[in-house]
């Protein structure tokens, strides 16, 4: 793939307006193209700038399109295209954009990609003129980019061989530099990397998306679900491969990632869907029966905690409308936290105040009755969450007391 020429002047076309003068047939179909550029420190341009238009179809393939030698005065131009010789009715179809490159040494730099020319997106003003009116802003440009190419083919989440915002045709070419070209149908299928958010993007007709990467080798996995919202790779609640221990010897593997509740990032550890499962500590040692991302509301299976040990922050148990918080103690590990009764703090809120509850010897978790209502205000609960000992969980489904509190709750465990 080729990437398009890189300047030194970056030029920002703010609030540009593009007019269409459509009207019958024998009267004069014309575009009235404005636009405002800047330097790269904002300073308006104030030169005679050689700048080239083209309209396109649907196939990008180009069907008109003039040179004009263009004077620009405090940032602004503005140019009738079409005014000598008329621009064809069918430009007008919803079939064609326009694009505007400007020269800078012997090469042009392509500005905007794509206006489309359509009737649709075209509010009447009178008669029969139409307007189109479009904000354009274009980020800095990276000189290193002149000369790189990029692989459709050999995408990994470290190269650092692309550094501008680039927009990518996957069938031809790199042929945008700019953080403002917009998705349609036109360029669906192209792609872009986005520096800032430090992700690769594609068109898929309508919206720019983020790319998760599928590297060849394991190293460039990321270990968590918050590793993966956090660098900005995240596309909503779902399953994603993961490789805790990075190049040791435990191999990615598939997990189950909330991105939306509590900040996201949060990997689904124990899912309990029959309350009558006797689970106690061994399958938290061990692992029970085969995670299955894939139905999280179904069967009862528990991640091998050795996997996650020394990995995890926070625990969130979730039983009915119940969101407990739980953390080791100082000293313990995370597995040493899920086989015990008495290594757990307790927290309303996943980031602070979390404290030592009054232990309920036997289970795994939980408090002894009655701590939660008279110590938390808000919270009428005679326990907090068990998330093992005897028959499911235990003990109630909504902070407010009003259920009675039992054993044979389905919940799950999220862990971050």
């Amino acid at each position: 793939m080729r990437i398009f020429f890189n300047f030194h002047i970056f030029l920002l076309a703010i609030m540009t307006f593009i007019q269409a003068y459509n009207v019958t047939i024998a009267e004069a179909n014309f575009i009235h193209y404005k636009g405002f550029l800047t330097e790269s420190k904002g300073i308006p341009v104030n030169k005679t700038i050689k700048m080239k238009f083209s309209i396109y179809n649907a196939e990008n393939k180009s069907m008109w399109g003039r040179e004009r030698f263009v004077t620009v005065k405090n940032g602004k131009f503005d140019v009738i295209l079409g005014k000598v010789e008329s621009l064809k009715e069918n430009f007008f179809d919803g079939e064609h954009y326009i694009s505007l490159a400007i020269k800078k040494n012997e090469h042009y730099k392509q500005i905007e990609l794509r206006q489309h020319l359509q009737k649709s997106l075209i509010s009447s003003t009178a008669g029969n003129n139409f307007e189109i009116k479009e904000n354009i802003i274009l980020e800095q440009e990276d000189n290193s980019i002149s000369n790189s190419f990029i692989s459709k083919d050999n995408y990994k989440k470290a190269s650092n061989e692309i550094t501008g915002d680039q927009l990518v045709n996957i069938s031809t070419n790199i042929i945008e530099n700019t953080a403002s070209a917009s998705c349609n149908r036109f360029n669906e299928g192209s792609l872009r990397y986005n520096p800032q958010k430090k992700a690769m993007l594609f068109c898929n007709g309508n919206n720019w998306m983020k790319i998760i990467a599928t590297p060849d080798d394991e190293e460039a996995y990321y270990s968590s679900c918050n590793e993966i919202l956090k660098s900005g790779y995240s596309t909503g609640n779902g399953i994603y491969t993961i490789d805790p221990d990075g190049s040791g010897s435990i191999a990615p593997f598939k997990v189950y990632c909330d991105m939306t509740t509590d900040d996201g990032g949060w990997i689904l550890y124990a899912s309990i869907n029959d309350g009558s499962f006797k689970i106690n500590s061994s399958h938290y040692k061990n692992g029970y029966s085969t995670p299955d991302p894939s139905n999280i509301d179904k069967g009862n299976w528990v991640y091998d905690a050795d996997v996650f040990t020394g990995r995890v922050g926070v625990m969130r148990v979730n039983m009915g409308n119940v969101k407990d918080y739980f953390k080791p103690k100082p000293g313990y590990t995370f597995k040493q936290m899920l086989i015990s009764y008495e290594n757990h703090l307790w927290s309303d809120n996943p980031k602070e105040n979390f404290i030592a509850p009054n232990y309920y010897h036997t289970h795994l978790g939980g408090s002894q009755a009655n701590w939660p209502k008279t110590t938390i205000t808000g919270d009428n609960r005679k326990y907090l969450s068990f998330w093992g000992g005897h028959i499911g969980g235990c003990c109630q489904r909504t902070i407010s007391g009003n259920d009675t509190p039992a054993w044979n709750q389905t919940f799950k465990i999220w862990i971050k």
